[in-house]
């Protein structure tokens, strides 16, 4: 959030799992990148990729969303 927090929340949707992360980050780009080996940071949205079966980036007003979506299998 603009105040320095990060806001997670999650939903069931239609058998889906709907995760929403959102910080006060507006600046630079939120993509899915393959970091190096040795890289400190980076490899959070390609790991979002790998398991999600569908992730996206909103841009709000003062904040920055990442919403990802699974698929449950439901019994």
């Amino acid at each position: 959030t603009p105040d320095g927090h990060v806001e997670v929340s999650w939903s069931l949707e239609h058998e889906r799992l709907v995760i929403e992360v959102a910080d006060g980050g507006r600046d630079g780009s939120v993509e899915a990148v393959e970091a190096d080996v040795d890289s400190d940071h980076g490899r959070g949205l390609m790991i979002v990729g790998e398991v999600c079966d569908h992730w996206r980036v909103d841009r709000r007003e003062r904040t920055t969303h990442v919403v990802a979506e699974l698929a449950l299998a439901m019994a």
